[in-house]
Formats: C-alpha cells, structure tokens, sequence
C-alpha cells in the first residue's frame, strides 16, 4: 500500500476515498485488505477494525483519528450510552452522516496550488455549517458515492450551490432548528392540537428564522435542514432500542420512522433535539420556556434564551 499521509483537518471518510484511488481500489474490503498487507496482517478484513489499522498506519491511536479527522466530538455525547467503546469508533468510522460531502472551491484552489491535490475537509461536514469559515463562500454539496472516490477538485461541476434559504441556518441557530422539530412533534403527538393550529405554529416558528414551510423553496430547505442532522438510518444504528422506547421524545417518533414529506424535516430535528436534551422537559427548559404548551400554541417560544443557546455541545 503507498504511503500517503493523512492532511490537518481531512475528514476520514474522504481520506479512505483518496487513499482507494492512489492504490487503485473500488470497495472498502479492496482498502482494508492492501492495509492489512502493509501492516502484516491476516485474515478477512471483515474480522479487523478498520479505523484501528488506519491509526497503526498513521502511527496514532484511533481516538486521536476519531478526535482529528471525523465528527466524533461533536456526536459523542449522543452514544455515550454504548458500554463498548469499541462500537463506538466503529459507528462513527463507518457511517454516513448528512446526504453528500461538502466542499470549499476557494479550498480547492489553494490545495491544489500548496499539494497539488484537494482533499475533504472535516470542518465543512459540520451539520448546519454552511459556509468556509476561512473563505467565507458557501459549501458546494456533491452527493457521495459509496467511497466517495472523487476529490474535490475533480467533483465541482457536479457540485450544486447550497440554496441562499440555507444562509441563515449556520451552526449559530442551532437550538432554534431543533426547537422548531421538537415543537412539530409535541404538537402532534403529546398536545394533540388540530391540524389548522399545527400549521399556524410551525408557521410562526419557521418564520422565526427567516423560512416559509409552505412555499417550495421554504420547504426545500426545511429538508436540507435535516440532512444536515443525522440521517435516520444513522440514529437507528447507533441507539438502542431500550433507548428509543424509554420516556423520552422518542415516544413520539418512534412510529414515524419511514415517514415521507415534510414531516420528516420536523421529525429528525426532533430526534437530534432529543438526543441532545434527553427528554421534553429538559429540551423545552433549554430552550427558555417554562410552559411549552401554552407557548407553542400562541407561537412565542423564545428560541434565543436558555442556557447555551451559543451552538452545538462540545
């Protein structure tokens, strides 16, 4: 296997595509098994830790991979609650989070210029980070292959520029995209408001940040919202089932799994947000209201207060 050094910042998934195309591979199983032949190893790939021969190849522990090169510091605390840290790492080496990588064409340039090559970054996969905090551009999507094979130089014409209704939704308004989730789901499932008292909050609260759900372009990007979170697949994976059913909000979410349309938008923040608060409760308190149904139904929740309502946990 040549020898190609991991860059600062360089997400893992994109680096395990990088390293593919250098040694000529099209599956995981084709990388993991040139690794382990570097390393001396035996047996099917399939029985090793991928993440951990990458970090002997890198001469690194594989938590310092999981701290440097993916989201790990971000996600952790929502599978904390996995005994084995081992599954862990394995999660978060494996899984794919958001719906394609996203890349910085200024980035692009400079790496090119400085290496002669381009690569992902870690810092552009962040949910909800829409712009390159050193240049300031929008993110361009590319919807990833299975190995996400292609480098950012050579994917920017099938890139697509983020939708401008997405500007406001950096990582600073957090808490109010997951607040807006959290009140779609009570409203349905725990205060049972009819559907015309639905839609006039989730209205009042999507206008809050600058969205109208009901024209197109709004709820497009109340979808891409969501893909910004984690994906349900993701969440399956990672979270128990004795976790799902406890008496959280996943009580009111676990039966719209496989929903399709503009709910899904307001479920999967919903899920995030009970991930983060644990249960309603707690979130709505975070959120800086002591009375989440009368507050919902009148529509002034106060997003911006509460208690770290900075950004994301660290």
């Amino acid at each position: 296997m040549k020898e190609w050094p991991i860059q600062e910042d360089e997400f893992l998934k994109g680096y395990r595509g990088r390293i593919a195309l250098y040694n000529d591979c099209s599956t995981v199983a084709d990388i993991h098994r040139k690794l382990m032949k570097r390393l001396g190893l035996k047996g099917e790939p399939k029985h090793h830790c991928f993440l951990e021969n990458v970090a002997s190849a890198l001469e690194t522990s594989p938590r310092n991979v999981l701290d440097r090169h993916t989201l790990w510091p971000l996600l952790a605390p929502f599978i904390e609650n996995l005994s084995d840290s081992t599954n862990q790492m394995k999660i978060f080496a494996s899984s794919t989070i958001g719906a394609g990588l996203r890349l910085c064409p200024e980035c692009v340039e400079a790496d090119l210029q400085r290496l002669f090559f381009s690569y992902w970054r870690r810092s552009h996969q962040t949910p909800g980070q829409l712009s390159c905090a050193e240049h300031g551009c929008h993110l361009l999507r590319y919807e990833e292959s299975t190995l996400c094979l292609e480098q950012p130089a050579n994917v920017l014409t099938q890139s697509h520029p983020v939708p401008t209704e997405l500007a406001i939704a950096s990582t600073e308004n957090w808490r109010i995209r997951l607040a807006l989730g959290i009140a779609a789901r009570i409203m349905e499932k725990q205060i049972a408001l009819d559907r015309r008292q639905c839609s006039r909050a989730i209205s009042t609260q999507a206008e809050r940040i600058g969205l109208n759900p009901s024209a197109p372009r709004g709820a497009y990007a109340l979808s891409r919202l969501a893909e910004d979170c984690f994906s349900l697949d993701w969440i399956s994976e990672a979270m128990p089932m004795s976790r799902l059913k406890s008496g959280s909000i996943f009580n009111f979410v676990t039966g719209a799994f496989y929903d399709q349309g503009p709910r899904t938008s307001a479920m999967s923040i919903a899920i995030c947000a009970a991930m983060v608060f644990d249960d309603v409760p707690t979130a709505m308190r975070a959120l800086g209201t002591r009375t989440p149904t009368k507050s919902i139904q009148d529509g002034s929740l106060d997003f911006d207060s509460g208690p770290g309502s900075a950004g994301p946990p660290a």
